[in-house]
């Protein structure tokens, strides 16, 4: 009986060798994967913050650029009405 308990204790041994041996392969593999996934999500963050940055910075140089514009027009506006009344007096 003990024989026999000693080759199930050695195989049960070698077996427990073989499964360590494949899971560090495996692992030696999903490692250079995750580096490059981990990579990938990295350079992703940093691309969608540089695009979020320059779009509120679009939307600001717009909102400046229709401000300005409303703005020239209604001194254009405010120029324009009193050349009127400057040329008005005159035409009488």
């Amino acid at each position: 009986m003990q024989p026999l308990l000693i080759i199930l204790l050695l195989l049960s041994v070698l077996t427990n060798v073989l499964l360590i041996l494949l899971l560090l392969r495996s692992g030696q593999q999903n490692t250079a994967e995750d580096q490059t996934d981990e990579i990938a999500r990295i350079v992703r963050d940093e691309v969608e913050a540089e695009t979020e940055v320059l779009a509120d910075q679009l939307r600001v140089m717009q909102g400046e650029v229709t401000r300005t514009t409303s703005a020239s027009a209604r001194d254009m506006g405010t120029l324009l009405a009193e050349f009127s009344m400057l040329r008005l007096p005159k035409q009488l």
